[in-house]
């Protein structure tokens, strides 16, 4: 390898070094987006709606006989699993965690550990 060589091997790492990290980065903080928002589901007495904000955090509002019984919880999602983890700040253990299915505005939870409902939502905002 001559002298002249190395600039060009050198420019050409660095743009696949720069290249790599923005990738890495837009899906990291990118994963959640599809749940940030608003969802909810009406059942026979009881509206339920879940709250997911950008930073991982959220609330659960149950509206129920004219009152609304808000429930914070921190949230974790894997995009490549669709899997959801909810600890709510009332109750931290077990965590709650569901298989999600997104499509054409709905929001499906399964819950497969922590004893919850099974929840089929609809997006609000």
């Amino acid at each position: 390898m001559s002298i002249k060589q190395i600039p060009y091997l050198l420019l050409t790492l660095s743009l696949l070094f720069v290249s790599s990290c923005n990738d890495k980065d837009e899906n990291n903080s990118n994963s959640n987006d599809i749940l940030v928002g608003s969802w909810g589901e009406q059942f026979e007495y009881e509206f339920f709606e879940l709250i997911f904000y950008s930073d991982n955090t959220g609330i659960m509002n149950v509206y129920c006989n004219g009152g609304k019984n808000p429930d914070p919880f921190s949230y974790s999602f894997d995009m490549g699993k669709m899997r959801l983890t909810i600890i709510f700040d009332s109750d931290p253990e077990p965590p709650i965690v569901y298989d999600v299915k997104i499509s054409e505005g709905r929001l499906e939870l399964d819950c497969v550990s922590g004893d919850f409902e099974d929840f089929s939502m609809y997006r609000i905002q």
